[in-house]
């Protein structure tokens, strides 16, 4: 006879609830963290999201601005800190965070064998901009503010170009204007307030923060996507960087196969291709119109440049200066693969090759980088070094793939807009960095690490996103309330 309540001899256990997975409890207790924000300091969280939106829109300004930008996120997160401290903390047990403190670390490190301490410093200063990421973290559910802050900052740019290459810099009144806005040291070349390289570079970001929307969006966005295309594509024509006109075309080719891969009903995806061509076309016409001569110096010549490099070893031009920065890179790598020759070390270590070849080095030397974001980084930080920031990058990308193929517990809806568009402005600013060390250069850099922080993998829904509705449904079956951390 067996006691009351005890298992007979043919009894099965009560079966147990499946555990969720890990990477979903963490989402959970990510939304739970956001939820008790929002309801324990509501207006402090406003100023946040006012803050992180100012920061967000003076990056893409000029470099004094860019300096200032620092201010309105910092200032707001140390303000907050009671609440903001809990955000850092669960935002640093992410694995890209801890990727991304492993790559502060290392350039801090690289400082030890450093050829030239003085360029390395200036280096390793850039990584200011990396607080940007835990500072815009409080203020995620307002994502799409701070991604439509980022798009007013480039069709500023767009417009300040237009200005220039029109003539209206030789205006009375507004010239003035113009002229004190624009980068004048080329007449072929418009790039707003940005260096010709740096401003192709973040109009390629800017021309993957539209493509989404543009050709993926809803109706409702699509338009002032397909109008953002077209200018930014503009603008970097404009700004005569080769470099930049081939990452466009890249990032072009990687967007239409996602797109083809996506989209189910290709008539959806067709209808907007014959708006896109006309507008094109006629944007086409008009820029070959007004800067026809131009671009095709600038095309002309960088043939010409590549031609004398290879085929008679003149690196005296600007392409050839970077075919021989190339090969300089090469030859530090060879001799120093796995640490490199240290932050900043690069321009020393092109003067003693070029000493050691008996070339002078005062006219055979090397610019402060090397034009090229992944040889940069393998010459100055080595394989561990490429290794960290590689991995970085991939830990993101990864995240931001899940959501757009619906497997994230916040995932886009398939007809997404700027949702998706920071992960195409990354994807394009990473493709630029073929030609510009995006990671040293003080404005590409602060883009950077903004669309980083835009893109880390375990965040909230935002608030100003498309599908919000159908998510904190989700989040509202999922949890059980607000926990205090």
């Amino acid at each position: 006879m067996s006691l009351p309540g005890a298992l007979g001899p043919r009894s099965a256990p009560a079966p147990r609830a499946p555990e969720e997975p890990k990477a979903t409890r963490k989402a959970v207790e990510v939304d739970r963290l956001f939820a008790w924000q929002r309801e324990n300091d509501t207006r402090g969280l406003r100023f946040q999201w006012a803050c992180a939106a100012a920061s967000c829109l003076m990056v893409m300004g000029p470099a004094s601005m860019v300096e200032w930008a620092l201010a309105p996120a910092v200032v707001c997160t140390l303000i907050r800190i009671r609440w903001t401290w809990p955000m850092a903390n669960r935002l640093g047990e992410q694995a890209s965070s801890k990727w991304l403190m492993a790559w502060i670390a290392w350039c801090g490190v690289a400082m030890a064998w450093t050829l030239d301490r003085t360029q390395g410093l200036d280096d390793f200063g850039t990584l200011r901009f990396a607080v940007l990421i835990p500072c815009l973290w409080p203020a995620m559910e307002r994502r799409g503010l701070m991604v439509r802050c980022l798009i007013a900052g480039a069709f500023a740019a767009n417009i300040v170009q237009f200005l220039s290459a029109a003539g209206v810099g030789s205006w009375d009144g507004i010239g003035w204007l113009v002229r004190r806005l624009t980068w004048s040291r080329d007449v072929d070349r418009h790039s707003a307030w940005w260096q010709p390289v740096v401003g192709g570079s973040l109009l390629v970001a800017a021309l993957g923060m539209h493509l989404p929307a543009a050709f993926l969006g809803p109706a409702r966005t699509r338009m002032l996507g397909l109008t953002g295309v077209l200018a930014s594509a503009a603008g970097i024509a404009l700004t005569g960087s080769r470099g930049a006109w081939l990452a466009a075309m890249a990032l072009a080719v990687v967007f239409v196969l996602f797109a083809i891969s996506r989209v189910e009903d290709r008539r959806k995806l067709l209808g907007v291709i014959p708006l896109a061509a006309c507008g094109a076309l006629l944007l086409g016409l008009g820029a070959w119109k007004a800067m026809g001569p131009a671009l095709e110096r600038r095309f002309s010549t960088g043939v010409a440049e590549v031609r004398a490099a290879l085929e008679h070893g003149d690196y005296t031009t600007d392409t050839g200066k970077r075919i021989y920065m190339f090969e300089v890179g090469w030859h530090a790598v060879q001799q120093r693969p796995l640490v490199g020759v240290g932050i900043g070390g690069f321009r020393k270590f092109g003067e003693q090759d070029a000493a050691a070849h008996g070339l002078d080095p005062a006219v055979d030397g090397v610019h402060a980088h090397a034009h090229n974001t992944p040889m940069q980084i393998m010459v100055t930080l080595g394989a561990v070094g490429l290794a960290i920031a590689g991995t970085s990058i991939v830990l993101i990308g990864l995240g931001e793939w899940r959501r757009l193929r619906g497997t994230a517990r916040h995932s886009y809806p398939r007809w997404c807009g700027y949702e998706a568009g920071p992960a195409f402005a990354l994807l394009g600013l990473c493709i630029a960095g073929i030609t510009d060390s995006i990671h040293i250069n003080q404005q590409t850099s602060a883009v950077l690490y903004v669309l980083i922080a835009l893109c880390t993998p375990l965040r909230p829904v935002a608030m100003d996103e498309a599908g919000v509705d159908a998510e904190r449904d989700e989040q509202g079956a999922d949890a059980d309330g607000p926990a205090a951390p």
